[in-house]
This record gives C-alpha cells, sequence and structure tokens, in this order.
C-alpha cells in the first residue's frame, strides 16, 4: 500500500506541475486550452470555466493539458481562430510554451529541495576520525569500538582526518591491525581485522553526522546549490551513456521508479520529498533531450521552422512522431527490462 500511495504521490506532483507550466503560458501568450485534466482515463468531475474544460478524472497519476491547434491540420479541424492556435503563434511563444514544463519541474525541486533545508537544516559529514555509527557487518573484533571512540593512530600511522582512515586500511587485507583510540578522555589500543567490501579492506564504521539549522538565506543558497549539483551529475552520466562509456543497468522505468518510491516512503516523508525533487529534475532534464514526442523533439521542430521561414510538411511531421515514438518505445523497453531483472534478481 505504501508503494502504491507513494507512486501515485510522486507521479501526480511532477506531472501536474510539469503540465500546469505549459497550461499557465499558453494562457498568458493568448492561446486556447481546451482542457486541463488531473489524471487520465474516464472523467469524474469536470466543469467549463471559459474556454478550458476542467476535469479530475480516474487514474490518478499526474494530468494532461490540450492546447487547440497544435498542428495547421488540427487547427483547421478544430476550427481554432489563428490568434488562438499554436501552430500560429510567434516562435518566442510556442518555445516558451514548450519549455514552461520542464522549467516548472526544475522550479519544483528547487522549492522542494529548499523547503526540507529550511525545515529540517542541513547535515554535514564531520571529517574528524570520531567514529559515529558501527555498521552490523562489522566484523566481531571491529564491533569492540563504540560510538565516539577517535581514532589516533592505524598501525602507528597517525590519523587527523576521517578520510585517511581508508586508504591506511589497503594494505592490512586479512591482517589484525593495531588501533590506537581515545575514549572518554583516555587512551587505549585495540586490536581488529578488518572485513572487505566490494574487494576493498573496510573497518565497517560510518563517520559522525553533524546537522545545523540554516537561515533562509542559507537554504535558498544550498537549495540551489544542490539543484546544480544533482543536474550537473544527469547531464554527466548522459553523455557518458551516449559515449558508450556509462553503465545502462542503472537506468529504470516505472516499475523501478514505483519501487524506489516505496522504499524511499517507508523511511520517512522527507526521504519521498527529496526524491520526488530528483524525479522532477530527471522529468525536466529527459523532456528537454531532442526526441521527437518530447519537449525537446517539438522545440527543435520550432528552431527549424523559423529558421526556414515556414512550417514543416504535415507528412515530414508525421515521420519524424513515428520515428520518436519508436526510439521512446525501445528506451521504454529497455528500462523495464532492467526493472524485471532487479525485481527477479
Amino acid at each position: 500500500m505504501i508503494t502504491i500511495l507513494a507512486t501515485i504521490f510522486v507521479f501526480a506532483v511532477i506531472v501536474l506541475v510539469h503540465e500546469w507550466g505549459h497550461f499557465i503560458t499558453a494562457k498568458l501568450t493568448g492561446m486556447r486550452v481546451d482542457e486541463f485534466a488531473i489524471g487520465f482515463g474516464p472523467k469524474l468531475w469536470s466543469r467549463r470555466r471559459g474556454e478550458t474544460v476542467y476535469s479530475v478524472r480516474a487514474l490518478p497519476l499526474g494530468g494532461f493539458n490540450q492546447i487547440a491547434g497544435m498542428t495547421e491540420e488540427q487547427a483547421a479541424e478544430e476550427q481554432v481562430p489563428r490568434e488562438k492556435a499554436f501552430i500560429y503563434k510567434s516562435a518566442p511563444a510556442r518555445l516558451l510554451v514548450i519549455c514552461a514544463g520542464a522549467l516548472m519541474n526544475f522550479v519544483l525541486a528547487y522549492v522542494l529541495i529548499t523547503g526540507v533545508f529550511l525545515t529540517n537544516g542541513m547535515s554535514t559529514v564531520d571529517d574528524r576520525p570520531i567514529v559515529g555509527t558501527i555498521l552490523p557487518t562489522a566484523t566481531a573484533s571491529v564491533q569492540q569500538l563504540e560510538p565516539g571512540d577517535r581514532i589516533l593512530a592505524i598501525q602507528n600511522e597517525p590519523v587527523t582526518h576521517w578520510r585517511e582512515i581508508s586508504p591506511l586500511m589497503q594494505t592490512h587485507r586479512g591482517e589484525v591491525v593495531s588501533l590506537r583510540i581515545e575514549r572518554a578522555g583516555e587512551e587505549r589500543t585495540i586490536e581488529v581485522i578488518p572485513g572487505e567490501a566490494e574487494g576493498r579492506v573496510v573497518l565497517g564504521i560510518m563517520p559522525n553526522v553533524l546537522q545545523r539549522d540554516l537561515s533562509f538565506g542559507e537554504a535558498l543558497r544550498e537549495g540551489y546549490n544542490r539543484c546544480v549539483d544533482i543536474l550537473r551529475q544527469m547531464y554527466a552520466g548522459l553523455a557518458e551513456l551516449v559515449s558508450g562509456k556509462g553503465d545502462a543497468s542503472g537506468f529504470a522505468g516505472p516499475l523501478g521508479i514505483a519501487q524506489m518510491a516505496g522504499s524511499v516512503a517507508s523511511i520517512g516523508f522527507v526521504n519521498l520529498i527529496l526524491f520526488t525533487a530528483i524525479l522532477s529534475l530527471n522529468l525536466g532534464v529527459i523532456n528537454l533531450l531532442p526526441i521527437p514526442l518530447l519537449d525537446g523533439g517539438r522545440l527543435v521542430v520550432i528552431v527549424v521552422e523559423s529558421l526556414l521561414g515556414r512550417h514543416l510538411d504535415e507528412k515530414v511531421l508525421y515521420y519524424i512522431q513515428m520515428t520518436g515514438a519508436a526510439v521512446l518505445f525501445m528506451i521504454f523497453i529497455f528500462a523495464t527490462g532492467n526493472d524485471l531483472w532487479r525485481l527477479f534478481r
């Protein structure tokens, strides 16, 4: 049940905010919006206000808005006045409407992350060599350590920073290692046998995590910095995938996202909010990729039409859309395959 509710929450929030970006900019630029819907499937409730029908539908996984006259053919069939049709608006107006969905996803992520910083403060890892947590996977000898112990030396090599612990341990695989520690103001020496994880020698301890409150200005700054860092990582990952250097096994589809949403929701609501923010950034980035049927593909078409000084032929647009549909279908199949592999593995 937690997984279902968390999935509905995540998809509803990020998709609705995305569609609202398209909706509000379409209205502001004088386009006709025939419907703005919350959810998909059969209508449960609807009401017309002005030119637009506002509706609530049965499947609460996001929503959509129907902008009139997206193509010349649609404008003619729907008898949309030229001043109200998307296709006949200026290139800047159309670019704004198409970009607005992704931009609102970026804004949503910034607001959510900043809100978490403002209400929960910021956690930073203490670089002092003080034991914060003993992992359950630590060897029995390592479990002699206690939270609060300060590691002074490893095999008589002085330790002043947490980051020095791991490099010093790598040359002692399977050996008995002497640790000089300070506990409650007293120095003592203990001997431990480290463990292994993913081919590395580890003690099985974690550092202290320090928590501090942030002012409103600090929260705004840290929220921006965190969003920029996440976006950099996303674009770096995409660049590696395109170049063939990246690992696509972590690529997740709807099933994988639902599993992750349930997992983070079981930890706490704050984690679900942060997961929603990261997924919102993902949606914004992916939608701006130059793939037909995505917002990025439409941006390319608008730019090309502006350079040509005319609208592309309907047949050309059809083949472009079919190519985009094929690409998106292959991506969906690949991502779903990854999800099923992780699920049954």
